[in-house]
C-alpha cells in the first residue's frame, strides 16, 4: 500500500503537475520535511501546522516555474509565479 507521498507522486505524473498547494494540512515539524522530500516537485515553500490544524504545502517544478514568496501567515500564501520552461497541455 502506498503511503501519501507516493499517492501524490502519482497524481504529479498522471496529470503533469507543475505546482501544486496542499491545505490543511495537520503536519508540522520534521514530518513535514521527511514528506516532502519524497515527493516529486523539487520547489516548496510551507506555512507549518498549528498543532492538528492548518499547514499548506505549496510545491512546484523548479525548472518550470519560478516562484517567489511575497506574504504569509498561517491563513494565506501570496506568491508570485513566473513561468520559466515549457508546458505541455
Amino acid at each position: 500500500m502506498k503511503g501519501f507521498a507516493g499517492l501524490v507522486n502519482d497524481i504529479i505524473r498522471e496529470y503533469d503537475v507543475g505546482f501544486l498547494c496542499l491545505m490543511e494540512t495537520h503536519i508540522s515539524g520534521a514530518r513535514v520535511r521527511s514528506m516532502v522530500n519524497r515527493m516529486s516537485l523539487d520547489g516548496c515553500f510551507m506555512v507549518e501546522a498549528q498543532g492538528f490544524a492548518g499547514g499548506i504545502w505549496c510545491l512546484w517544478n523548479s525548472s518550470l516555474w519560478k516562484v517567489r514568496v511575497l506574504e504569509s501567515s498561517n491563513q494565506y500564501v501570496h506568491l508570485l509565479l513566473q513561468r520559466t520552461g515549457k508546458i505541455g497541455f
